[in-house]
């Protein structure tokens, strides 16, 4: 009577065990599959599936599993379309700061290169020389002659000869 007892007491045990175990897989399985529910293709392309009822397929079952609603846990479904969405909103706001860096040096590189391609002005093609102090480039005795000669009113002379010419 003892052993139908204790061997009755190992298959209760047994059993619960068993029953414990299983109910721990199928714990584990929920949380892993409800934590892997996500689409692993583009949206666009699980949508095709879902348009065309083919969510059965295995390649939508296996990698369309949001858009085809085989996940397991719609909480799970919903707080990572709010994380997603999120994501995005992220990157749509880098992408505009971006644009408007890259219009910012456009616009910058736009007007360096409008200033270089601006027409010279008048000044610019033929500056003003430097009046140099009040002296000869030539030596005495050329611009003493060049002036005895009357050619004070050349121009040439008359950059070269300036103190003999009375130029300063």
């Amino acid at each position: 009577v003892v052993s139908t007892q204790s061997t009755g007491i190992t298959n209760n045990l047994s059993v619960m065990m068993k029953a414990t175990l299983l109910v721990l897989f199928l714990a584990l399985c929920q949380v892993s599959w409800s934590a892997k529910c996500k689409n692993i293709y583009r949206k666009s392309r699980c949508e095709t599936y879902v348009q065309k009822n083919r969510c059965n397929a295995n390649a939508a079952v296996e990698n369309c599993q949001k858009t085809c609603g085989l996940c397991a846990d719609k909480k799970e479904e919903e707080r990572e379309d709010a994380i997603v969405i999120e994501e995005e909103e992220d990157a749509i706001e880098i992408e505009e700061e971006e644009d408007a860096i890259e219009i910012g040096e456009a616009v910058e590189e736009e007007s360096a290169a409008k200033q270089s391609r601006a027409q010279p002005q008048p000044a610019d093609i033929h500056p003003e020389p430097q009046q140099p102090e009040c002296m000869d480039l030539q030596p005495d005795f050329v611009c003493i002659s060049s002036r005895d000669r009357g050619e004070c009113y050349n121009s040439l002379t008359a950059s070269r000869c300036r103190k003999t010419c009375l130029m300063c």
